[in-house]
């Protein structure tokens, strides 16, 4: 069962962990957590949490998915859409960076909420850089890549990234 389900786990997942912890970052920069006991602070909390979850729950089978399946992970780079998808687990790794670091003194303290926000945010960077070569290379330097290849709407990951 779990090696079917990370046969089918396409990079596309973190897509949902991006878009809650962007909901996250935006509740944390509102003017309204500045007050004192403001319910925007403990929503962001809930998104914090919520998208720490699903963080690790796609993380889980993306990563075995490249040592148990790895010629359809290269299925998945060379394709024009779902390549585009692949630096949206590092991207992840930015945003619970950005989150840990306003969210994280609540719940870890300062000194360590510091520290694993920039290591998650390093992990990130990195990470993008390696996808964004990796994407590349299939996708617009073969023999058969046009310039339509180029401007078509699911080419928009390694220009976002």
């Amino acid at each position: 069962m779990i090696r079917r389900i990370v046969w089918h786990f396409g990079p596309e997942w973190a897509a949902g962990v991006m878009g809650t912890a962007a909901i996250m970052i935006t509740m944390q920069v509102s003017p309204e957590v500045a007050r004192p006991f403001s319910p925007a602070l403990y929503i962001g909390l809930g998104y914090y949490l919520v998208a720490s979850l699903m963080f690790v729950g796609v993380l889980a089978p993306w990563a075995l998915r490249f040592f148990w399946y790895p010629d359809e992970v290269k299925k998945d780079l060379a394709d024009r859409v779902r390549g585009n998808f692949f630096p949206t687990v590092p991207i992840s790794f930015i945003l619970a960076g950005t989150g840990t670091r306003k969210l994280g003194p609540l719940l870890f303290g300062p000194t360590v909420a510091y520290y694993l926000g920039a290591i998650f945010f390093f992990i990130g960077a990195a990470g993008i850089f390696t996808f964004g070569f990796l994407i590349i290379r299939p996708q617009f330097l073969k023999k058969n890549a046009a310039l339509e290849h180029a401007n078509s709407p699911g080419s928009f990951g390694p220009s976002l990234t």
